[in-house]
């Protein structure tokens, strides 16, 4: 009886699923008599046993955050199985170096292939479909049933908890659901991974190294566990001791391009630019694709520009645009065009407009990004009238798209410090994120403007000594540039 009561509540809420996403019910249907091999447990439909180990070790790749190799295991499963159709979802869904429509096209095709697979399979393969087109609760909704289905299994466990904590303001929800991952099932390693992270950055850095400590325990010999290591490391100011295990991760594979940057990180935290720049030009020849090589690159241009030489950066940041816009890498080439109007703005040279020109006919000139990029590069530069201009394009779409209503207020801050008005620009950082770099090189300005000579310094030291630093962060260069004469 009891068997009978869960089997209708778990149809309702398939069928619930299927209705609010509208998305192949005639599928879903076809299987909902299908039961996995082992009720609790996600079971993978092959006849070849070895394409299923390949299935697992990418699996276990991605939960590790080593995608490249993840992606080559999946290959290896399609192509001694090419009808394992939630191998084919997965790689689309997290392959590097694939665009959108092609992740949309896999996963679609790897769905088509899926005739004889339990209702398991096909309804982590639907989430996944949803997660990679962003429609955050279609996603939650399909991760719900694929936990009532295989309620012992950690995978979809640990993929339901990375999904709540999706969207605007889930946070919480997510770091409560990682936890509940890890209690269920204490020998399962990517949770502690997730969760480390999660709770330093909510500010529980003792949570966090316990976490991560056990991660390492559970997983020795993956590359990730040392990186996630040596990141809260470094975020410690443990910085030789971060050295050590991103090398580890490096030795584990040394295709393992996170454990480069790490070690550039570091370097860098530690005051030494031209070893941070060696091992960023490392990390471009052992990115995992194209894509990730040219986002290195930008890295490394940041690292230049970071270390004064702009000359050096601006050269970088040339041929990222050159060869991402070649290979219709839009985003990239965007991206490098909205940085080089910058340099050259800082640089007073003449080409502010022409580059941001090639970023709107690259990536859309109607775009919160380009509002916000043109606001910063003419504040810069010094043209108020163009700067304020694109800046209420930006508050205007920022009420539409509330994630930049801290971009807001941050450039107009901006450019109110490049008009000496410096407590109407205080005003507008209180509204803004604190934990933003460009934000605290403001309140650095703004301090040392009112004669608030040690608070400045204070800001000051805040950018320049941020363990948490990221090259691919494309404001850390412009706030280093904020700073460098306080």
């Amino acid at each position: 009886m009891l068997n009978l009561l869960r089997r209708g509540a778990l149809g309702w809420r398939l069928g619930l699923a299927v209705a609010l996403c509208g998305f192949s019910p005639t599928l879903l249907a076809a299987q909902q008599t299908v039961e996995s091999p082992e009720a609790a447990m996600l079971q993978v439909t092959s006849a070849s046993e070895e394409a299923t180990t390949h299935f697992w070790a990418g699996l276990d790749d991605f939960e590790n955050r080593f995608r490249s190799r993840g992606a080559h295991h999946l290959q290896l499963a399609l192509e001694l199985d090419p009808n394992l159709g939630l191998a084919q979802v997965f790689y689309g869904w997290g392959a590097p170096g694939l665009t959108k429509a092609d992740r949309t096209s896999t996963i679609g095709d790897g769905i088509a292939a899926m005739g004889e697979a339990t209702t398991a399979e096909v309804t982590v393969a639907m989430a996944l479909k949803e997660w990679n087109a962003n429609n955050t609760t279609a996603a939650k909704q399909f991760f719900g049933v694929a936990t009532d289905l295989v309620p012992g299994d950690a995978h979809v466990a640990f993929l339901n908890a990375r999904a709540t904590g999706r969207g605007t303001g889930n946070r919480e929800a997510g770091v409560i659901a990682m936890r509940e991952v890890t209690e269920r099932f204490p020998d399962f390693a990517p949770a502690f991974s997730r969760l480390g992270t999660q709770l330093w950055k909510r500010g529980d850095h003792a949570g966090g190294m316990m976490a991560i400590r056990r991660y390492v325990e559970l997983l020795p010999n993956h590359p990730n566990s040392h990186d996630s290591y040596a990141q809260l490391l470094q975020w410690r100011g443990l910085l030789n001791e971060a050295i050590t295990h991103y090398k580890q991760a490096i030795e584990l594979d040394t295709d393992y391009s996170a454990g480069y940057v790490g070690v550039a990180e570091a370097y860098q935290l530690m005051g030494k630019g031209q070893e941070a720049t060696k091992w960023l030009t490392a990390a471009i020849d052992h990115a995992a694709s194209p894509q990730g090589a040219l986002k290195t690159r930008r890295a490394l241009a940041n690292a230049y520009w970071i270390n004064g030489d702009r000359k050096a950066a601006m050269e970088q940041l040339e041929m990222v645009a050159q060869e991402a816009t070649a290979k219709e890498f839009n985003n990239i080439a965007a991206l490098a065009h909205r940085e080089m109007a910058v340099l050259d703005a800082l640089g007073k040279g003449r080409d502010v407009t022409a580059h941001l020109e090639a970023a709107a006919n690259i990536g859309a000139a109607d775009t919160p990004a380009q509002h916000a990029w043109t606001a910063i590069a003419y504040a810069v530069s010094g043209d108020i009238e163009m700067a304020r201009e694109a800046a209420t394009k930006l508050e205007q779409a920022a009420y539409e798209a509330p994630k930049w209503q801290s971009a807001s207020h941050t450039i107009n801050a901006l450019i109110l410090v490049e008009e000496d008005q410096v407590t109407e620009a205080m005003a507008e950082l209180m509204q803004a994120n604190p934990q933003s770099n460009l934000v605290r090189a403001l309140s650095a300005r703004c301090s040392a403007e009112m004669g608030n000579k040690v608070e400045a310094q204070g800001f000051r030291n805040d950018v320049i000594h941020n363990r948490r630093l990221s090259f691919f962060n494309a404001t850390t260069p412009l706030a280093f540039s904020q700073v460098e004469k306080l």
